[in-house]
């Protein structure tokens, strides 16, 4: 509710709508491919199009709904429309809502320079696409402070999703090479958090763990699931967020290289994903198979 006397929003009034923003954000992948090319600047990007389907099935499964509401236009003589809009997501349950307020800008114009028609609906496009990136925290690549201001609006290439550097140490199993069967990368991960203190996993980590592991499944339409299905078989939990400090660490561990590529990144370690393919198909077949403890 908002208070009356000084018009600010009480916490405890998006108790509920910001817990199912935080289960949304939980079922949707942390990537938005690049699906679109500027021909004229030669970059990709990626579509309003494909950030609405990123998002709309976790929406439409925790019963949220986003309202967007144009606050004001402004139409400029060099074919540039600005746009102030303001969008809400409320909650169909409890009716709560959370807003924000987010600019948009617009050109177009033919090769004469006149004025065309889709400049307004540029900016509106653009403007919800940066609502719905920021908001769900969705990593795509386009981001504005990766744009070389000499290159005409051509994107360099974008940086990692995360700089967190992850441990060197890799899985070993009593003198067998990777990749190892999936009991095995279990009872890895098991082991290195027999002194789990229960500490809370990092926000970096939470997007390191869940990018990762949908990479392995990369460009399957159901990474996501995928990755959830091979954390619960692991570890029991529902998503990344479940996960503990220790396990998080434990889980890079096995995914990652320990040293840095050209780019800054830590890459997987080339059998990972095999593993996790192995992991995915072994919880698909039964669930609740014995842990072979490693040495």
């Amino acid at each position: 509710m908002i208070d009356q006397e000084t018009g600010e929003v009480k916490p405890d009034s998006i108790k509920n709508v910001s817990k199912k923003i935080a289960l949304a954000m939980a079922d949707m992948n942390t990537y938005a491919a690049k699906d679109g090319k500027n021909t004229f600047h030669q970059y990709q990007y990626t579509s309003i199009a494909q950030f609405i389907a990123h998002v709309r099935p976790a929406l439409v499964s925790h019963g949220l709904v986003i309202v967007p509401k144009l606050l004001q236009r402004t139409d400029y003589d060099d074919h540039v429309t600005d746009v102030l809009m303001e969008y809400t997501i409320i909650d169909s349950d409890s009716g709560e809502s959370i807003s924000t307020v987010i600019e948009g800008r617009g050109k177009d114009a033919d090769k004469n320079g006149n004025r065309l028609d889709k400049g307004p609906y540029k900016a509106y496009s653009g403007a919800f696409k940066y609502f719905l990136q920021e908001m769900f925290m969705i990593a795509s690549g386009d981001d504005p402070d990766e744009t070389d201001g000499n290159s005409g609006g051509k994107k360099t290439d974008p940086k990692p999703i995360s700089q967190q550097k992850p441990p060197a140490k890799k899985p070993q199993s009593n003198g067998k090479g990777r990749p190892l069967d999936p009991d095995n990368v279990k009872a890895f991960l098991h082991k290195k958090t027999e002194n789990d203190d229960g500490t809370e996993i990092t926000t970096a980590q939470i997007g390191l763990v869940a990018s990762k592991l949908e990479e392995c499944f990369a460009p399957d339409d159901d990474a996501s699931g995928k990755r959830l299905t091979v954390l619960h078989w692991l570890w029991e939990v529902e998503s990344s967020q479940e996960l503990t400090k220790a396990q998080a660490k434990a889980t890079l561990d096995w995914l990652l290289k320990g040293e840095k590529d050209d780019t800054g990144d830590y890459p997987l370690h080339q059998d990972a994903c095999e593993e996790a393919k192995r992991i995915y198909r072994q919880a698909l077949k039964a669930a609740g198979q014995q842990e072979m403890v490693m040495e």
